[in-house]
């Protein structure tokens, strides 16, 4: 039991070095996979750098975005409320001239009225001393 024929000694030798050599080329494509792997992950934390750059860029857009659309929003409101001012002049600036038109009238009485007292108390004078 304890002895092995030479034959069967050359064939083990010969599977042994067969698988060696398997294992050789096993570790060599191994290496080459995990070298690869290397590259790829190296390129992909490469591209995840990338990603989160263009994410900060559009995010700060989004905020850039939201902030001029709540300054056109303030903007809107200002505008708003200075056309409702303006309105609001305009009316009173109609109300103003309404009232001037009837202060123009009520004066213009007046003044027609003090011309005939004035002609009436010219006419009495003459009249007075007429007498």
């Amino acid at each position: 039991r304890g002895w092995i024929p030479a034959e069967e000694t050359r064939v083990f030798k010969d599977v042994i070095a067969l698988r060696t050599e398997e294992l050789h080329v096993t570790r060599s494509r191994l290496d080459s996979y995990q070298a690869e792997l290397g590259q790829a992950a190296h390129l992909l934390v490469e591209d995840h750098s990338r990603i989160q750059t263009m994410h900060r860029a559009s995010l700060q857009a989004f905020i850039e975005r939201d902030d001029a659309l709540k300054r056109a929003g303030d903007a809107r409101r200002v505008i708003e409320e200075l056309a409702s001012e303006a309105w609001d002049a305009a009316r009173m600036a109609s109300d103003m001239e309404e009232q001037a038109g009837v202060v123009h009238g009520l004066l213009s009485r007046c003044l027609e009225q003090a011309c005939l007292g004035a002609a009436r108390e010219g006419h009495l004078r003459g009249e007075v001393a007429r007498l």
